[in-house]
């Protein structure tokens, strides 16, 4: 075993637990809590939130840690009538829509712990 064929091997399991996650999100619409947290001493897993990941209807928690997430899509104001429990620790976001976070006015609770969200200005704004 080489170092190159142990790399081929870690893009592929990246690339097939973004795809489950994708799906989870996509063709799951009942799902109303996910929580999803990779072993520590895994590759970090990437994960970007496009608008088709938001048409769950029920989605009232979610909780996902030691991961990097590149976008939160605009569209999680989807969630905006239902989505209670917001967790991200330890967990890096690259880019996040202020106005849709702020939309999400039945958050009663929000994790940020060790996390590397880059802006978080749209927690004041909260109602």
């Amino acid at each position: 075993i080489n170092a190159e064929s142990v790399d081929a091997y870690d893009d592929a399991v990246l690339n097939l637990t973004d795809d489950v996650i994708t799906h989870m999100f996509t063709h799951w619409f009942m799902l109303e809590n996910v929580r999803i947290s990779p072993p520590t001493d895994a590759n970090v897993v990437v994960v970007n939130f496009t608008d088709a990941m938001f048409a769950s209807h029920s989605m009232r928690a979610i909780a996902m840690s030691n991961m990097r997430v590149s976008t939160i899509s605009p569209q999680i104001e989807n969630w905006r009538h239902q989505l209670e429990y917001f967790s991200l620790p330890r967990t890096f976001v690259s880019e996040v829509s202020h106005e849709a976070m702020q939309t999400l006015t039945k958050l009663k609770y929000i994790d940020l712990q060790v996390n590397l969200l880059r802006d978080i200005e749209w927690i004041c704004d909260l109602r």
